[in-house]
């Protein structure tokens, strides 16, 4: 055997070992690698999957409390025997239920800069069925001009023809065609039918329907002031909405048996339930007049009534004797505009409904009831956005909210919730 290849054998398996670690090193990183990158992903599903359970569970909180919120309405409602200051005067601010919260929106009636709390009575407003609407007494309300009256009265059980023409030719040439109704409204959003009522009279500015018009708000009513159309010597910037219904009803009776659930009246055989009957001790000013209110009238007892004796107030007002046509003093009909929070901060949900008590009248024993609902949980959080903020972050101090004290504007700004607005 040749020498020099002995002595070059040894070196040549070197290289091969060093080579084969070389490889071993390199596959080894690469598997480190991808095992990595594996646990990087598995952790990001599971932070996904983790935050998606989190908000789940925050959802079914925030829903169970929104549940807790309506059984609070048709609680009070049930225990008001048809007086509706004690009703519209609840506590509605940051009410608390387990670890979450809810509101119950309604319009602040001095400012559209404020957020206002309480159950509404349906009754304050004015019944678009009410027997007695015509098209000269609803100019009276914000918005409304003599061509929108005319269209309304057309369209619903009142109708008749409008100096404007037979409006059904309108109809019948849009691109969808459809007849007027000439019948009872089923919803207030129904107006978005009737011509001439468009979302800007029938909503205004407030876009998210909170009673608030925000600063986005108004930039967009700057920009479309002359196309929105509202009438501005009449006008109200959150529209229409906030002064009509369709589900006011009162209960008239000849004679009565006795005192039933809540200490009222149960009525018997005679009575019957009148749509459209207007409420004194809760309806605003433009309301008291479309129903027959000398404007004189309306603001002198607006500035007389109190939540604490109403009923003596007015019939030593000299006004109980004057207007009784279309006026009651009972309600029976309720909507709450409830936002409800998680604990947490991370879900919310908001809901209208509408509570009918009618039958609470005829000794039947039957509780208020749930005749309306509808999710607004698609307008998007209508309060402030430091709420949900604070509640994310564990620092959320809900405001002090006094029993029986009318609600009417947010705690942090003035006036404060311890005023006692006109409801």
């Amino acid at each position: 055997m040749n020498p020099a290849a002995t002595q070059q054998f040894p070196r040549f398996m070197h290289r091969r070992v060093r080579r084969r670690q070389g490889v071993i090193f390199v596959t080894a990183l690469c598997v480190m690698l991808l095992l990595t990158a594996m646990v990087f992903v598995m952790a990001r599903n599971m932070r996904v999957e983790s935050l998606a359970s989190g908000n789940r569970v925050s959802s079914a909180e925030a829903a169970a409390v929104e549940q807790g919120a309506e059984q609070y309405v048709l609680s009070m409602i049930d225990q008001c025997g048809g007086d509706a200051v004690t009703v519209t005067s609840a506590p509605a601010e940051a009410m608390p239920v387990g670890t979450g919260y809810f509101w119950i929106l309604r319009p602040w009636p001095d400012t559209d800069q404020t957020w206002g709390f309480g159950i509404a009575d349906e009754a304050s407003k004015v019944n678009l069925n009410a027997t007695w609407l015509d098209d000269t007494n609803m100019q009276y309300l914000p918005n409304v001009t003599q061509q929108i009256a005319d269209a309304i009265i057309d369209w619903g059980p009142n109708f008749t023809q409008s100096e404007d023409g037979d409006a059904s030719n309108v109809y019948g040439s849009l691109p969808d065609p459809y007849y007027e109704k000439q019948d009872k409204f089923e919803t207030v959003e129904e107006l978005l039918l009737v011509q001439n009522v468009t979302k800007a009279i029938l909503f205004g500015y407030d876009l998210n329907r909170d009673g608030v018009v925000d600063a986005g708000e108004q930039q967009l009513a700057g920009a479309n002031s002359q196309s929105m159309g509202l009438n501005g010597e009449n006008g109200d910037t959150r529209g229409l909405f906030n002064y009509v219904t369709v589900y006011s009803t009162s209960v008239q009776a000849t004679s009565t048996a006795g005192r039933g659930r809540g200490g009222r009246p149960i009525t018997v055989a005679g009575s019957k339930n009148v749509a459209g009957m207007i409420n004194v001790y809760t309806a605003s000013e433009p309301v008291l007049e479309c129903a027959g209110f000398l404007q004189s009238d309306a603001d002198s007892w607006i500035a007389q009534r109190s939540s604490s004796d109403n009923a003596t107030t007015w019939n030593s007002s000299g006004l109980a004797g004057k207007y009784t046509t279309n006026f009651t003093q009972t309600s029976y009909q309720y909507s709450a505009d409830i936002v409800a929070v998680s604990g947490d901060g991370r879900a919310f949900k908001r809901v209208r409904i509408v509570v009918d008590d009618t039958q609470g009248t005829t000794g039947s024993g039957t509780p208020p009831h749930i005749i309306y609902r509808r999710d607004l949980t698609g307008y998007g959080w209508p309060l402030d956005p430091q709420i949900r903020q604070q509640l994310r972050a564990g620092t959320y101090q809900p405001p002090q909210v006094t029993a029986g004290v009318p609600q009417g504007v947010l705690s942090t700004d003035a006036p404060n919730s311890s005023s006692t607005p006109t409801p």
